[in-house]
């Protein structure tokens, strides 16, 4: 388990264990290393690598609930959902208190649906949604992912942010959610941070650092 620092990629992770590792067999063939389920770059917090044979099990991490804490930035939505996209949109932010934000996270509807992000891995017609996105064209359809959303907690709240904590199943888009947030509270936003805390039974707390690795 790594804890995925800020501004690489989950590929970036994957290419620098192997590096590092250089996993072989007991035949001395090269070990193939994956990972559990891709963090956007801005984000951070656990992530699963796989080594060798425990990388036939991808499926079954990645049907995992995880567990994530995320920074909304009210006022101003970005074409991605985050702080790394161009801004879209801005709106007033109307005064928001935290039994308001409270009721909201208790209310929220289970199943919930919501709108994969346009830059995301996910594919419609043998393409992945970020390369329309990037061509400035847009997908034939757009794909709608149904989840559960529960274990909520606020835990910050200040006049323009909110952070949270929230426990979600497998397909879930915390970029989205952040959005859908806002939209509720009569404004717009973004996030600002994301962090996975956990994935099924596996915990951030028990990951390591690159540093650590090395």
């Amino acid at each position: 388990m790594i804890d995925k620092p800020a501004g690489v990629t989950s590929h970036d992770v994957v290419g620098f264990l192997r590096r590092e590792l250089r996993p072989l067999d007991e035949s001395g063939k090269r070990l193939l290393v994956g990972h559990a389920g891709t963090l956007d770059p801005f984000a951070t917090g656990l992530l699963i690598i796989l080594v060798g044979a425990a990388a036939k099990a991808q499926a079954e991490f990645l049907g995992s609930d995880k567990r994530y804490q995320a920074t909304i930035k009210l006022g101003t939505a970005t074409d991605t959902g985050d702080l790394e996209g161009t801004v879209t949109a801005e709106a007033p932010i109307p005064p928001i208190t935290k039994e308001q934000i409270e009721r909201l996270f208790a209310d929220w509807p289970s199943p919930f649906t919501q709108a994969v992000p346009a830059y995301a891995a996910a594919k419609i017609d043998g393409r992945k949604l970020y390369q329309y996105a990037r061509s400035g064209q847009t997908p034939s359809r757009w794909p709608i992912r149904i989840g559960r959303a529960h274990d909520w907690s606020l835990d910050k709240i200040e006049p323009d942010t909110i952070t949270f904590s929230v426990t979600v199943t497998a397909g879930c888009y915390i970029r989205s959610l952040g959005e859908q947030i806002a939209q509720q509270l009569g404004t717009v936003g973004h996030l600002t941070a994301l962090r996975r805390l956990s994935s099924g039974s596996f915990s951030a707390q028990d990951a390591l650092t690159l540093p650590e690795l090395r």
